[in-house]
């Protein structure tokens, strides 16, 4: 009819709840009592009234139609057996028993440690778990997971305590304690244990990773080691303390002096422990720079030539290339020293080129090239010049040589002496053949190559004394006849370059293809020339207004450096629409009919210092009916338009 037991707060209350169903007729007598230590008291009877005892009016309530009992203001007192009698108004009496329990709160609940500093399994430690409350219990938490007692864990004073032996460093926590009873509970803060381990597990990196290091980078050491506290560090290179401390130890613009063995050294200062970590090597190496220096300041060709690559530092490795493509030995190319050396036994042109050597070492590389300009020749000598070779007509002659570096060129002609690589000459037609020598040199190597040519030179009109076994005597008379002379040409005679001007005792005779002296003088000694030239000007004789007519310059030399043409109009300027001279070409438009023009072309042959000319007489005609009307109407634009002169001279 009751509960075996129930629970309630000191200062609470609770209810005795029956399982009889409400009566339709109240029941007849209903009384509650309590027995403690074999002591039984009434708490309440009802019948036809409520009868409280004592120390419970005001505290009690009941419910008649089911006999249920409310009790509050609960002490510790009240802890006892509770006994329910109900008689009903008919039928038979019947009687319930419950025990109640009244606790006191759990509150209060708090953990403390007695040690503060702990090292690894050399401390034990005790905590100890404090509340208020009645019949309390405990649960130990390590942070999520229930201490349970084993060989290193111990409990005490009812739960109350907890003992770790030799504490570890999985023993930090954090640590809470549980405490309840069967109506309330209550948990500590946390608490974690300081305990101190390490050093251990060191770990010491080089950063960058890589087995050698530039001289002028920074490389980083950083060491790390579990330990609790934090451990300090010192570091040794070379088995050598160093000053610096802390976790890293930075080598700025590191150099070669400081490439050695380093090693970091931990301490914690709770356990006074140390440990040392392995020794790490730090290799710092220079900075190569290649270049290639020659054996000589020249090559030449046929003679022993070295190059040497030179790297400044160490290298481990050296590469030689020509014109971009690896430099294979063979032949007269070996490569000795380690490679350093290429050496020529007889340096050839056709070694000539770039060359290149690649040098590295493990932080470096760089390369060097250099030009190898093999001093060769003279070699392969060619004469050229155009044929046929007139005398009285510069003539160029061109020589050729291979040489490295280039050919300067001497010439030996006549007794003179010239340089360069082509000479002109006019040859004077006294020889029929024209010895020239001409000397190829390589300015660096000195050789000399000699070429001697004869050339044969052509003579259209030749002068001969006549008889031709005579020999000139003073105050004789003597001819000078010229043979091959062409019939009706304008014939000039010159002496030492000058033209000859007959006198009395001077004449020209035979068309003026023979000159005769009367009377021999010394002054007349020297050389004689004599020249036919043929200049003629072609185009009409009669031209029209508004209409261009063409005139060319005809001689017979060939129009060029050696012969000049140029036109004089002595007659007065040409006028006319359009005037325009290029070389031996003359282009005229008159404009007035009746008028008259000269055209003078003087052709002169610098080689020979000769001149001849020709002059021709045009005549404008007036314009027939038809060919006016025609002209009329390109009357307006021949008077706009500017008159142009293009001079030639």
């Amino acid at each position: 009819m009751l509960p075996n037991n129930l629970n309630g707060a000191v200062g609470g209350s609770v209810t005795f709840t029956t399982t009889q169903s409400p009566s339709e007729t109240p029941y007849y007598v209903v009384s509650w009592s309590f027995e403690a230590n074999g002591e039984i008291k009434s708490i309440i009877t009802s019948s036809s009234d409520d009868y409280a005892g004592a120390g419970y009016a005001g505290r009690v309530t009941l419910h008649r139609s089911t006999g249920s009992l409310e009790l509050r203001n609960l002490t510790l007192s009240d802890v006892g057996e509770y006994i329910l009698s109900i008689t009903p108004t008919a039928g038979t009496q019947v009687t319930g028993k419950c025990n109640l329990h009244v606790y006191q709160p759990v509150s209060s609940v708090a953990l403390s440690s007695g040690s503060s500093v702990l090292v690894e399994s050399s401390n034990s430690v005790r905590l100890s778990c404090s509340s208020s409350g009645s019949s309390p219990s405990f649960l130990w938490m390590n942070g999520s997971s229930e201490v349970a007692a084993g060989d290193r864990v111990l409990f005490g004073d009812g739960g109350a305590a907890l003992t770790i032996v030799n504490v570890t460093r999985y023993d930090l926590g954090p640590y809470t304690c549980n405490v309840s009873n069967p109506i309330s509970g209550g948990v500590s803060g946390p608490l974690v244990l300081g305990i101190s381990f390490g050093p251990e597990k060191m770990n010491l990196e080089i950063f960058p990773s890589e087995e050698h290091h530039r001289e002028g980078s920074n490389v980083t050491l950083s060491c790390s080691a579990v330990s609790r506290p934090p451990a300090a560090f010192d570091w040794f290179f070379n088995g050598t303390q160093l000053t610096d401390t802390g976790p890293e130890l930075v080598l700025e613009l590191v150099q070669m002096s400081q490439s050695g063995n380093y090693s970091c050294r931990a301490f914690n200062k709770e356990t006074l422990r140390y440990e040392a970590s392995r020794l790490i090597a730090v290799t710092v190496l220079e900075i190569a720079s290649a270049s290639i220096a020659p054996s000589s300041r020249r090559a030449v060709e046929g003679s022993p030539f070295n190059l040497t690559c030179r790297a400044g530092v160490p290298v481990t490795s050296r590469r030689w290339a020509k014109g971009g493509r690896p430099l294979t030995p063979g032949g007269d190319i070996t490569l000795h020293g380690d490679g350093r050396v290429a050496s020529f036994a007889a340096v050839m042109r056709t070694d000539a080129g770039e060359y290149s050597c690649d040098v590295s070492n493990p932080v470096s590389s760089d390369r060097a090239t250099y030009r190898l300009v093999v001093n060769c020749g003279p070699t392969d000598a060619d004469f050229r010049y155009k044929v046929p070779v007139v005398a009285g007509y510069a003539t160029t002659f061109n020589c050729t040589s291979s040489c490295v570096p280039q050919c300067v060129y001497a010439w030996s002609v006549n007794g003179l002496r010239l340089t360069g690589g082509s000479l002109t000459w006019t040859p004077d037609g006294l020889d029929g053949l024209l010895e020239l020598q001409y000397t190829s040199t390589n300015p660096e190597t000195r050789e000399h190559l000699p070429y001697l040519v004869s050339v044969e030179v052509q003579n259209t009109v030749s002068l001969q004394i006549s008889p031709p076994s005579s020999r000139p005597s003073l105050s004789r008379s003597q001819t000078l006849p010229c043979s091959g002379a062409a019939a009706g040409l304008p014939v000039s005679w010159h002496k030492a370059g000058a033209t000859l001007a007959p006198d009395e005792r001077i004449t020209l005779t035979n068309d003026n293809t023979s000159a005769h002296f009367e009377e021999v003088m010394p002054s007349d000694a020297g050389f004689y020339q004599f020249d036919q030239w043929n200049v003629t000007i072609s185009g009409p004789d009669r031209v029209k207004p508004g209409r261009q007519s063409t005139f060319t310059c005809l001689a017979s030399c060939t129009v060029g450096p050696a012969c000049t043409i140029k036109w004089q109009f002595r007659g007065g300027f040409p006028t006319g629409a359009h005037l325009s001279m290029n070389g031996n070409i003359v282009k005229w438009t008159p404009s007035t009919p009746g008028e008259s023009q000269n055209f003078t072309c003087v052709a002169k042959n610098r080689a020979a210092q000769r001149s001849a000319e020709a002059t021709k007489t045009v005549e404008v005609v007036a314009l027939s009916g038809s060919e006016k009307m025609r002209l009329g109407s390109l009357s307006g634009l021949i008077l706009a338009t500017v008159l142009m002169l293009i001079f030639d001279w």
